[in-house]
């Protein structure tokens, strides 16, 4: 009987509940900071948020599903990652074995100018990459859980690939107490 009653639950909600995926909060940057201390994400050049609710929900149309990575060469152009749907361990695969003369098929879908329009800039790091070679984006939030892992991984392997140089910038896509908003929108996980 109890087997029977485990089929009938979908997937999807036993994986949000396992990876600690919560209803998102009001965040500051003063959160956020701590949360990638916390989890000890330190080796990246730019931390931004969105500019407000609006480039949010522009940011998520335009990426589709996070947490993720996005890619881009020097031109500022994305570049797949995989040759189907995004896919964490893939993405990782190629940030661990990435060249300057890996062939590399573009991603038309947007621009790192498009997603420069949404987000500003909060926390820089010091160390910044001269004359990147990438640049990876790594959009990630809060209640997320621990399905940020993933990203924050592809994050420090692009690091330890002595190939390429390569900037990294952190996109945080919680909701800011700096928005103003007037009320929190309920997430459904169904």
């Amino acid at each position: 009987m109890c087997l029977v009653c485990f089929f009938q639950i979908s997937c999807k909600p036993l994986l949000i509940f396992f990876s600690g995926v919560k209803q998102p909060k009001i965040e500051s940057t003063k959160s956020i900071s701590i949360y990638l201390k916390k989890k000890k994400v330190e080796n990246f050049d730019t931390l931004y948020i969105c500019r407000d609710s609006s480039a949010l929900g522009s940011l998520i149309y335009l990426i589709r599903d996070f947490p993720r990575t996005v890619l881009f060469d020097r031109n500022g152009s994305s570049i797949l990652q995989t040759d189907t749907g995004y896919c964490p361990g893939k993405a990782e695969e190629l940030m661990i074995n990435l060249s300057c003369s890996t062939a590399l098929k573009p991603d038309d879908r947007f621009s790192i100018q498009k997603i420069f329009q949404h987000v500003i800039p909060v926390d820089r790091n010091s160390e910044k990459s001269p004359d990147p070679d990438f640049t990876l984006l790594v959009f990630w939030a809060k209640y997320c859980g621990s399905l940020n892992k993933s990203v924050f991984r592809i994050m420090r392997r692009t690091r330890e690939n002595q190939n390429i140089k390569t900037r990294i910038y952190l996109v945080n896509l919680d909701f800011m107490n700096t928005w103003d908003l007037k009320s929190m929108p309920k997430f459904s996980y169904r």
